[in-house]
């Protein structure tokens, strides 16, 4: 196992209480699945700016999509890689992100490796 998916893995198992060091306010959904605001975006205050699930290790970016609550019911738990928008690659438009790309979003890092860094930190200062 790489020492970014170590990472990841330590991350994942302390989600919430990354997510409130990181002053991010959320909704648990079921057993695994995370609503908040998208923390790039100042100005959205749409429900579900943002998803991520712990147990699939992936977050989504559901910008420019404006859907009520219904329709978040309807896509239900454990969003699929069809829901993701944003980004192009291949036809696809979507915008995932693993927990250590969360953590980039937050701090507005331009590398990985330097979100990885500040992650470890912040994992190293929980105890």
């Amino acid at each position: 196992m790489s020492k970014y998916e170590l990472l990841k893995e330590r991350a994942l198992a302390n989600f919430e209480t990354l997510l409130i060091k990181w002053g991010i306010h959320y909704a648990r959904i079921g057993e695994s699945e995370y609503d908040f605001l998208s923390p790039t975006r100042s100005n959205d205050s749409n429900f579900g700016a943002c998803r991520f699930n712990t147990s699939k290790g992936i977050g989504s970016d559901f910008a420019g999509n404006n859907y009520s609550e219904q329709e978040f019911k309807r896509i239900g738990i454990g969003f699929s890689r069809k829901d993701f928008s944003g980004f192009t690659k291949h036809g696809e438009t979507r915008s995932s992100f693993d927990v250590i790309g969360l953590a980039q979003r937050i701090y507005n890092f331009d590398s990985y490796k330097e979100a990885a860094i500040k992650l470890r930190d912040e994992l190293d200062s929980l105890g």
